[in-house]
């Protein structure tokens, strides 16, 4: 069975939660320039553009950090399948995304086939439609319309996402230390990842068993699609994860060039 393309990694205090639990927590009292969404609405909104726009929810993971507030930080991951997104051989969607109330972090989303979002406060995508909103009385009154914006522009594009990514998982490169060595520099050149994470990314691309271990493709030769999730991984480490969707479309980018 293929390893999941999706996934929330919860290592930095942020445990799992039932969304009926999520939805019992009140969030702090607004200001006149800061209106903290309930995470829950959030999670409805979500939801709902999903189920408006035709797709189908195969599964939902929550999260938080309880803090001050009784969920400072919230994290979560809904995978769907939609008719008119042609089915991936690795598996579904990912719709990823984050809120804070104690305003560490922006409201985020992301719609990828590879979506990642981690507790460290990284969350990535290759090939993605993503937002990111403050905490504000204006995205309060909006941010219905800011999702199901980021799901009618992923619908509109999926297939042609898929066609790259089938295209990167088909495409063998040269499995050589000479050649990992000169791709990992040249991505940081290009900005897909941080100068500091070259050597994490030298290591990822030569791992046998695949990046982070989980994809055995990795034994049978190195390919743009593990050269595309290697930089997903070590992502992970960076010190400003904000900038990581704009560092995976860099990836993208640069990888079709070669």
């Amino acid at each position: 069975m293929p390893a999941p393309t999706n996934r929330l990694y919860l290592h930095c205090g942020a445990s799992e939660i039932a969304f009926d639990d999520l939805a019992m927590i009140v969030p702090p009292d607004p200001t006149p320039s800061w209106y903290p969404i309930p995470h829950a609405t959030y999670v409805t909104a979500i939801r709902d553009s999903i189920s408006m726009l035709g797709g189908t929810i195969t599964s939902e993971t929550l999260a938080i950090k309880p803090g001050h507030t009784g969920a400072d930080k919230f994290f979560g991951l809904i995978e769907f399948t939609h008719p008119r997104i042609t089915p991936r051989p690795s598996g579904t969607v990912g719709f990823g995304f984050r809120g804070s109330w104690d305003k560490s972090f922006a409201q985020t989303g992301i719609l990828s086939f590879r979506t990642f979002v981690c507790d460290n406060l990284a969350i990535s995508g290759g090939d993605a439609i993503s937002f990111h909103r403050k905490n504000t009385p204006g995205l309060a009154d909006s941010y219905e319309s800011t999702i199901a914006q980021a799901m009618i522009d992923f619908i509109a594009s999926a297939n042609r996402f898929i066609t790259t990514l089938n295209d990167f998982d088909a495409t063998p490169l040269p499995d050589t230390r000479e050649f990992i060595d000169t791709t990992a520099c040249a991505l940081a050149d290009s900005g897909a990842v941080l100068w500091q994470n070259v050597p994490h990314l030298r290591r990822e691309l030569s791992n046998p068993a695949g990046p982070a271990s989980l994809f055995p493709a990795r034994a049978a030769g190195l390919t743009k699609g593990l050269v595309l999730q290697a930089v997903t991984e070590v992502e992970k480490r960076s010190l400003n994860a904000l900038s990581s969707v704009d560092r995976m479309q860099a990836a993208t980018t640069y990888l079709a060039t070669i």
